[in-house]
């Protein structure tokens, strides 16, 4: 019975953790008053960043996108490939 199960990895994403700040960040940002690049600003940011990746993946799957990437292929390949609209090439590349 056990031969009969299917190993399925969860499409859900992992639970956001914004790592540590690099510390040379400091150095860039010693001009500005430490309020205004707070932690929890420092973390926003990671976590809207995150959130874009995990969209873009999330729509190149839903149209059939990640599945022609098993070798090089230029935008304007994958949007003949897929059928895409000319004018959606620019969005994909």
């Amino acid at each position: 019975m056990q031969a009969d199960l299917v190993n399925v990895t969860s499409s859900e994403a992992p639970a956001f953790k914004a790592g540590p700040r690099d510390p040379r960040l400091a150095h860039w940002l010693k001009d500005y008053p430490p309020a205004v690049f707070s932690e929890r600003l420092y973390q926003s940011i990671e976590l809207m960043e995150r959130y874009s990746i995990e969209l873009a993946i999330d729509l190149l799957s839903r149209l059939d996108v990640i599945d022609q990437l098993g070798e090089w292929r230029s935008a304007d390949d994958l949007g003949h490939m897929l059928s895409f609209q000319p004018r959606f090439r620019f969005a994909l590349s």
